[in-house]
This record gives structure tokens, sequence and C-alpha cells, in this order.
């Protein structure tokens, strides 16, 4: 067989073939997945709404409304990575407070590169509490491989960038927000995201924000392989 038709035979049969058998991610192998978004105007009983995902693909927005506060979270769970988006408001009243936060339990049936990357922006002239929170843990192995939490009290329309340290009253990082996550391993994803009229009443506040959980698989055997045939081809051609 020709190179050239060798070429075309796994681009075309062979290496789609093999991408059809990518990698898989299940949740709630250790425990189960649960996330959390709600609005409390610190007069009674919150608006609060739990999910649980059990499989992928999993899109769900959760609305919830308690006088005049609002917290939605809009959740997209796939093979390729988790992503939460939230906006959220709350009245200058204290106490008043719009959160979302969330546990993830799952596992990768082969080993996968990630990435983590997340934002939260307030508007918030009096600049009251404000809190930007994820960790990713390896249970399996008992470590973290990130964690990353800023807190500010005091600073007007503050925005917070995961991995750094842009809070007013705390910081903390640990680890690394891109590695690798091992086949068979379980992992614990958190994340937590609010706004409070704390530690005393100021303006009134919004917040937009994300989280995002992204997987990057390894290059499979058949593109391998491929590519090193190219690069063999080229060679001849240069070499004749």
């Amino acid at each position: 067989m020709r190179i050239s038709t060798l070429l075309v035979f796994l681009l075309f049969v062979w290496l789609p073939v093999g991408a059809a058998t990518a990698y898989t991610v299940t949740l709630n192998g250790f425990n189960n997945s649960s996330m959390t978004a709600y609005a409390d105007d610190a007069s009674g009983l919150r608006a609060s709404e739990t999910v649980n995902p059990v499989a992928l693909s999993y899109s769900y927005t959760s609305n919830n409304v308690d006088g005049l506060v609002s917290s939605e979270a809009q959740y997209s769970l796939t093979d390729f990575g988790f992503n939460i988006t939230l906006s959220q408001a709350r009245p200058s009243t204290f106490q008043t407070i719009a959160r979302s936060h969330g546990t993830i339990f799952f596992s990768v049936n082969e080993d996968v590169d990630f990435v983590a990357s997340g934002s939260y922006t307030a508007i918030d002239a009096a600049g009251n509490r404000i809190l930007l929170l994820s960790r990713l843990f390896d249970i399996t192995q008992s470590t973290y491989l990130y964690q990353s939490k800023q807190t500010s009290d005091v600073t007007a329309n503050e925005s917070f960038t995961l991995g750094l340290a842009e809070g007013d009253q705390a910081n903390f990082n640990f680890g690394s927000l891109s590695g690798t996550l091992l086949a068979g391993n379980d992992y614990r994803f958190n994340f937590d995201a609010y706004i409070q009229s704390f530690p005393s009443e100021g303006s009134s506040a919004t917040a937009t924000g994300n989280f995002a959980l992204t997987f990057i698989p390894e290059p499979g055997t058949g593109l391998l392989v491929t590519m090193g045939l190219v690069a063999m081809t080229a060679g001849r051609k240069r070499s004749n």
C-alpha cells in the first residue's frame, strides 16, 4: 500500500473510529453531587434550590428570588468540562445575601489534563462582603490539586480572578489551576460565590461570575501514529 493511500485510510477510517472511543466522565462514584443557589432577604425563609446531577450531559438553570434578592445559576456539565455561570443581586438591607455553591464528585476513565478558571465581579458602591472560592481534591490520593479563596469586606466594585490574591480581607491559594486527572481516581470539585450586606449595611449590589473546569484529553494512539506517518512522508519528500 502506498504511503499516501495509507494516510488517507488512517485519517478518514481508523482515526474517526478511534476517536469514537474517547474518554468519559462519570459522576457520583464516591458520593452524590449537589449544587445550590439561594437568595435570602434576611426576613425569614430563604428561596433556595438544590439540584443533584446523576449523569452527563447535564444542563439546568436555577432561579431563586426572595424579596429584592435574586440568585441565578446556570449549570452545564459535560465530558468536556463543568461550567457554572452566576448572576446575583441584593438590596442594601443588613445580612441580605445571594449565593451559589456546590460539590461535584466525578472520575475519568483515562488520564486527562484539566484547566480551572473563574471570575466574579460585583457592582457595589459601598464595598461589602464578597467571596470567590474553588477547590479540586483528589479523594483517592487524599490531596488537593488546587485551592483558591478570596474575600473582601470594604472594597467598592470588587473583582476577583481565580488563582489570584485580590481580596482585602483574606486570600489563600495552593497548588496549580492546571494538571492531570488520573484514570480511576475519585475527585471532588467545589465552588462557592456570594455577595452579602455585611459587616455593615451599605449599598445595593449585583454580581456576575463563572467557574470552569475544562478537560483536555491527551492525543489518542491513532492520532499520534498518523502524525508520525505524516512526518515520515514529509521527510522522504524532502530527501528526494
